[in-house]
Parts: C-alpha cells; structure tokens; sequence
C-alpha cells in the first residue's frame, strides 16, 4: 500500500513518464557529460542526468567496471536475518490488540510479528537468523510458529485462513557501496536507495534513507545542473 501511494504521488507530477516492462541492459557514455541509457527492446534513452535506483540487485558495478571506472569498495554486515510472511483473513473479534510482536533473544533466535494490513487482512511474519531462518513451506512455516515460545501468533494462523502463499526473504544484509571514494566518478550519475546503502528492511532505515536522499537530491536539482 505504501509503495502504491507513492507511485500515485509520483505518476500526478509534470514531466514524470513512467514506463511498465523496460529492462535496462547498459549504460555509456554519451557525448560531452550526457549519458546513453541502453534497453532491452534495443531503444536508447538520451539523458543529461542516471540516477540508479534499482536496489540490491543494481547491475551498475558491473556497468561502471565496463566504463573503465571502479572497483566500488563495500562494506557488508550479514548477521542472516530470514523472514517469512504470509496473509490471513482472520474472523473480526478474533484478535483483540493491535498487533503481536514476539522479540528474538540471544538463547532463542526465532520470532514473529502480525500486524494489520490494507483488506481487513493480517500479516503473520516469522523471523530467524542463522540455522533458524523460516522456511518457505507451509507446513514448515506452521511449525515455526508453534515452536514459538508464545502461542498467540500460532493460535491465530491456525483460526485463520490463509490467503497468500507464503513469501521469503533473504536478503537482509547492511550493505554500502562507497562510491564516495571514487576519485574517477562520472559526471551526471548518482545512486540512491539500496543500490548504494541496504539495510535490514524490517526496521524501516532503507525506504527513510531513501525519502532522504530523495529531498536532498530535489534542493540540488533546484539550483539546476552544475558541471560535474
């Protein structure tokens, strides 16, 4: 829902065209400082100013080690966090609180957290680390819950009905791309979001460090492009 709002926000600018479907499989150098932003489909895209914001998976160090610049240095922390999540419709009354949240501790690395969701829907979480990362079965992911040192959150999975399957992550790891170090950066390309710096998603940092850079790149574009 989150993600939706801001893509209405987003769509009612002037001069914004999104594009459903469109793989990027390159980027070169233009001529003078402008960039050459080449598609799947075979188009090329003429533009003054690249920002990648295509997340963890940004194929632009492999892009920047074809341009002859890089390598980019990175600093990771993996501490193998694991979620699984799916939904529920659970019968109105059934749960009383706002939410449920059962806290991993050192002896017992396993938790889970339920929350309301947009539909009258409730989302039911597990979260592991290491050797206890959740799995992706439902009958695996059932018995994560009930292996839960409280029974709540099992109790209200099995007084539900599930209507998703059940969605895993992996991809938990802190990492940042130092770009800054960079003496032979290119003009008119920047990063933002996880593409530069990921984060454990659960906590909310990467989407507000997102929002961030997001601001600060508007007060610079404000003042309009600068050489370099």
């Amino acid at each position: 829902m989150f993600e939706q709002q801001v893509r209405w926000r987003v769509r009612a600018l002037p001069g914004v065209t999104i594009r459903d479907g469109v793989r990027v499989r390159g980027l070169r150098r233009g001529r003078g400082d402008r960039w050459w932003v080449d598609l799947s489909e075979g188009e090329v895209v003429d533009a003054d100013l690249v920002i990648d914001a295509t997340g963890r998976t940004s194929r632009l160090p492999v892009w920047l080690t074809e341009l002859g610049v890089g390598p980019v240095a990175t600093t990771t922390l993996d501490v193998r966090v694991g979620y699984a999540s799916r939904l529920y419709d659970v019968p109105p009354g059934r749960l009383h609180a706002a939410g449920v949240v059962v806290l991993q501790t050192p002896e017992r690395p396993a938790g889970s957290f339920v929350l309301p969701v947009e539909g009258e829907r409730w989302q039911v979480a597990a979260i592991g680390s290491g050797d206890r990362r959740p799995p992706r079965d439902p009958e695996g992911f059932e018995t994560f819950l009930a292996d839960l040192p409280d029974r709540a959150v099992s109790e209200l999975a099995r007084g539900g009905t599930p209507v998703t399957d059940v969605a895993v992550h992996r991809q938990t790891g802190n990492r940042r791309h130092h770009v800054e170090r960079l003496r032979d950066w290119p003009a008119g390309l920047l990063v933002l979001g996880d593409a530069l710096c990921a984060f454990n998603p659960v906590y909310g940092q990467g989407v507000t460090v997102a929002a961030m850079e997001a601001v600060a790149l508007r007060k610079a574009l404000r003042r309009g492009l600068r050489g370099g």
